[in-house]
């Protein structure tokens, strides 16, 4: 605010606010007129932008009139007449196109009123609208003999296609050599799209397509026969007692795409060693499987545990696989192993966050756990709560997420108390 005191009182103070918009803002002491100009600091030429106008205090008629001297050409953007005392309002504006990309220019702002004008300028950058070109080929590497197609896109900065015709396109070699040249290509809704065969036995190496300063890069490389990988998943854990536990056999090439062809596996059960000494040539227990991987690259077995001695004392508590895998076409053969060991665990029961403290009065809550051996929550079982210091014997069942909540009165807990928590009673 401009304020009278000992000290002398310019009639017009401005103020410059740095970022996207400049702010102009006067005071006439005796009239009272405050102003206010809002635009942005850089305009894009031949787009729609905006100036604000702010007037208060207002004797009368007043007139705003804003222009550009943009590369010794004068340009009128605002001329506007103003009755009210105050006014708010936004004009939209568009810039004449600059001879460069970028060209700093000078916008004059005039405000009239009661006999009075004030007139501020200030620069403002002005640019072309900007336009990129974009090139996008159907793949990154190519083999002889291939085509290479590839698009060129053309779009403003707000991402809206441009019409035009390219005078060139070329493709070069990774010697530099020129290809492959198309002339005067139209855009159509700011598209084209190019193909050229590469020969039989082109140079291999980095090919670049050129459109103007935009260059995008392809490879030309031997063909070399895909890779894939193999495997073989046994569950976590294998349980003594399971009547049968599911293998699962994969390929999948090394692009994600999964393999088509045929497989081969044995999953065996060996001696332990010291049988192994005592009785030569003893032979382990295997279980042999083949077939054909479905659409997925996958198949799944599900191997009978009877087979093997899972409770045995003689023999090793680890199953070992081996899998083989044939594509089809190439009769290519690739190959991977797994194991999974035998578990005597049939449920594993744990206390989840319990509080390792009480106090008497308050009751004690607390949450159980149930899984499997794989660690999968088991719902539905009942779980038994006891304490014998204690006299505590509760009978809890688990929710679909493998765990059961409990609350304890601990009006009779003197001391230490301990809490048992089993799957099964004795």
């Amino acid at each position: 605010m401009c304020k009278q005191s000992t000290q002398t009182c310019n009639m017009v103070s401005w103020v410059l606010c740095a970022g996207l918009v400049l702010l102009h803002i006067s005071c006439l002491v005796e009239a009272k007129l405050h102003y206010a100009v809002i635009f942005p600091s850089e305009i894009r030429s031949q787009h729609s932008e905006t100036i604000c106008i702010h007037l208060e205090g207002a004797q009368g008629e007043s007139r705003v009139e804003i222009s550009l001297d943009l590369e010794g050409n004068n340009q009128i953007l605002v001329e506007k007449s103003f009755k009210q005392d105050s006014i708010s309002t936004c004009v939209p504006i568009q810039v004449s196109r600059p001879q460069e990309k970028e060209v700093v220019g000078k916008l004059s702002i005039s405000v009239q009123n009661a006999g009075n004008t004030i007139v501020k300028s200030t620069n403002v950058l002005v640019r072309k609208k900007r336009f990129n070109l974009l090139v996008q080929s159907d793949k990154a590497v190519y083999k002889p003999g291939q085509t290479v197609k590839f698009r060129i896109l053309s779009i403003n900065e707000d991402l809206q296609p441009r019409d035009k015709v390219l005078p060139v396109v070329e493709l070069q070699d990774p010697g530099k050599n020129q290809i492959g040249q198309w002339l005067n290509v139209s855009l159509n809704q700011g598209m084209a799209e190019l193909s050229l065969p590469l020969s039989s036995e082109p140079p291999l190496g980095e090919y670049s397509i050129r459109v103007k300063d935009t260059v995008h890069t392809i490879s030309v490389e031997e063909y070399v026969l895909p890779k894939f990988e193999v495997t073989l998943q046994f569950p976590k854990v294998v349980t003594f007692n399971s009547e049968q536990f599911p293998l699962r056999v994969c390929g999948r090439y090394t692009y994600g795409k999964p393999v088509q062809g045929n497989y081969t596996t044995a999953v065996c059960q060996k001696h332990l060693p010291y049988w192994r000494r005592v009785q030569d040539n003893i032979a382990g227990i295997c279980a042999k499987f083949s077939g054909k991987l479905g659409r997925s690259g996958c198949d799944t077995i599900a191997v009978n545990s009877g087979v093997f001695k899972l409770k045995s004392t003689t023999m090793e508590r680890t199953l070992k696989g081996d899998a083989s895998i044939t594509e089809d076409g190439t009769g290519i053969e690739l190959s991977t192993s797994s194991q999974a060991d035998i578990s005597n665990i049939i449920y594993k029961v744990s206390f989840v966050d319990a509080d390792s403290n009480y106090k008497s009065g308050i009751p004690f809550n607390g949450v159980v756990k149930v899984v499997d051996a794989s660690d999968n929550p088991v719902p539905g079982i009942n779980v038994y709560l006891t304490s014998y210091v204690s006299k505590i014997n509760k009978t809890l069942m688990t929710d679909d997420n493998g765990q059961a909540s409990f609350t304890i009165n601990t009006n009779e807990w003197i001391g230490k108390v301990s809490l048992s928590v089993l799957t099964f009673l004795y």
